[in-house]
């Protein structure tokens, strides 16, 4: 009897142990899991080359997506960087090595999250070469689940503008790299560009690439695929003129063989 009273007392503090960590468990760790995309900024529309993309992947770790030409890095671009996360009330923390010159702290207040949207404020501490900044905004994220990284892969034709319209073509791999060609009309070829590298990554229905002609500086802008199937593919992208007026750009493609 004795031995049977032992056991139950032991099943029943374990039971109160169990429940006690579930009620101290922060609800934002399981809210903040997956792939959130920056839609806005300070309530204005983030510009597409301005767009985060924040996968939380578990409550401690978030693999960040940018492009770094707000850090003084023209051509540069974080590409799925891992870092390190912790939850303090309604505050996630994200620190992290951005690249060899920039290392970053986020802190997201969070104002409310209603399903995949997610409304904060944001401090920023980041450092540049060892320089310190400090910046602050709000931020509005939503969640998604899509992912064109499989759909993308191929080749497909459209038109650039270059001071001229022409005919190009965008080959894009399964490791992550890409080919770009230019339609010569005398001759009727395609040339391919000589880079010294290209990439891209697509996050959500973000496409982020980078690339870097021989003998020029790298370059990196990101788009927003607004459609992809059938063998089209569309994209648009909100940016800055000449004036700093904003501006939407759109283009299309066709899958080729």
């Amino acid at each position: 009897m004795k031995k049977y009273f032992l056991c139950l007392m032991a099943i029943v503090g374990l039971m109160t142990s169990c429940s006690d960590n579930d009620k101290n468990v922060n609800p934002l760790a399981e809210q903040i899991i997956g792939k959130w995309i920056a839609v806005d900024y300070a309530d204005e529309p983030a510009l597409t080359d301005q767009k985060v993309t924040l996968n939380f992947v578990s409550p401690t770790k978030c693999l960040v997506s940018m492009l770094l030409a707000d850090y003084e890095e023209v051509g540069g671009w974080a590409n799925e960087v891992p870092f390190d996360v912790t939850i303090d009330g309604n505050v996630v923390t994200i620190a992290g090595k951005i690249s060899e010159t920039i290392s970053a702290i986020y802190e997201f207040h969070i104002l409310s999250i209603n399903g995949d949207d997610m409304r904060c404020n944001i401090k920023i501490t980041d450092f540049l070469n060892g320089v310190e900044r400090h910046s602050e905004l709000t931020g509005h994220f939503v969640r998604t689940n899509v992912d064109f990284n499989k759909d993308i892969i191929g080749t497909w034709e459209g038109i650039y503008w270059d001071g001229n319209a022409g005919k190009c073509r965008f080959e894009y791999l399964s490791d992550g790299t890409y080919n770009f060609y230019i339609h010569h009309t005398s001759t009727d070829t395609w040339v391919k560009s000589v880079d010294d590298y290209s990439y891209f990554s697509c996050q959500g229905n973000v496409l982020y690439m980078r690339w870097k002609n021989t003998g020029k500086d790298g370059i990196c802008e990101s788009w927003d695929i607004t459609g992809i199937g059938n063998g089209t593919m569309t994209w648009s992208a909100l940016r800055l003129d000449e004036n700093d007026e904003p501006y939407v750009i759109s283009v299309g493609f066709t899958k080729v063989n």
